[in-house]
C-alpha cells in the first residue's frame, strides 16, 4: 500500500466505556483505523507490540494514567501525536501534557465537533509528515541517479557525495535553494555508460522534482540541459 494512502492507525484509551464508543463513532473514516482500549495498560500493551500514528487518551485511568502512557507512548515512538482529554483537566495537567510532546488538550466536557477538529488537524499532520518522506526519498533517489551519471553533485560549495548523503540522513540539507548542478556537460563514463531509457527517465523524474517544488527553475534547466548533452552524444 502506498504511503500516502495508507490508513492512519489510531489507538484510543478511556475507562468510560459510553464516552469511548461515542468518540470511536465520531472520529471512524474511511482513511483510519480506530483500536479501542478500555484503560492505560491495554493500550500499552498495543503500543508494545506495534506502531501508532496517534494516541487518544483520558488522564485520569486505572493501572497507568494518561501522562504515563504519554511519556511510554513517546519514548517508544518520538513522532506519535498524542491528544489528552480529560474531565480533570487543571492548568498544571495541561502545561505538564504539552511538555512532555502532547499534541493538544482537550478538558471534559466538550462538544463533538472540537474533538473531531482537533483530530482532522492531527490526520492532516500525519499525511503532511507522510508525503514530505516520500519526496525525501524520491529525492534520494535522483541525487543518487544525477550522481552516477556525473560523478559529483555540489551543493553550497565543493561537497561529497558521502557528506550529501549524511546529510540527507540528518535532515541537515535545505532544499531547493541550496541544489544545483555544474552547468558544464556531463562526461560519459567509459565502462558504464548511461542508455538511453535511462536518461529519459532522468528527465520524466527531475520534472517531477519540479512539479513538486523540488527544483527552482534554473536548477530543472541546469539538469534538463545536461542530461539532454548526454542523450545528443548517444545520438
Amino acid at each position: 500500500m502506498h504511503v500516502t494512502t495508507q490508513k492512519i492507525d489510531i489507538i484510543l484509551a478511556d475507562d468510560n466505556d459510553i464516552f469511548r464508543e461515542l468518540i470511536l463513532t465520531a472520529l471512524s473514516g474511511e482513511n483510519r483505523k480506530i483500536t479501542s482500549c478500555q484503560d492505560g495498560k491495554e493500550a500499552l500493551d498495543w503500543l508494545q507490540r506495534r506502531p501508532f500514528d496517534l494516541l487518544i487518551t483520558d488522564l485520569k485511568m486505572p493501572e497507568i494514567e494518561g501522562i504515563e502512557l504519554l511519556k511510554a507512548a513517546k519514548e517508544l515512538y518520538p513522532e506519535i501525536l498524542v491528544i489528552i482529554v480529560t474531565g480533570f483537566g487543571s492548568l498544571e495537567s495541561a502545561i505538564e501534557a504539552i511538555r512532555l510532546g502532547a499534541y493538544d488538550y482537550l478538558q471534559k466536557p466538550f462538544k463533538i465537533e472540537e474533538i473531531q477538529l482537533v483530530v482532522n488537524n492531527a490526520c492532516d499532520k500525519i499525511m503532511l509528515r507522510r508525503q514530505n518522506r516520500l519526496l525525501w526519498e524520491q529525492l534520494t533517489a535522483a541525487y543518487e541517479e544525477l550522481a552516477r551519471l556525473k560523478g559529483t553533485i555540489e551543493i553550497s560549495g565543493n561537497e561529497s557525495l558521502e557528506k550529501i548523503g549524511n546529510k540527507l540522513t540528518t535532515g541537515e540539507l535545505v532544499l531547493p535553494n541550496t541544489f544545483y548542478l555544474n552547468s558544464p556537460p556531463l562526461n560519459l563514463y567509459e565502462k558504464d555508460p548511461p542508455t538511453r531509457p535511462q536518461l529519459l527517465l532522468q528527465l520524466e523524474r527531475i520534472a517531477n522534482l519540479k512539479k513538486e517544488g523540488l527544483l527552482s527553475e534554473n536548477e530543472y534547466e541546469t539538469c534538463k540541459n545536461a542530461i539532454m548533452a548526454l542523450l545528443d552524444k548517444l545520438g
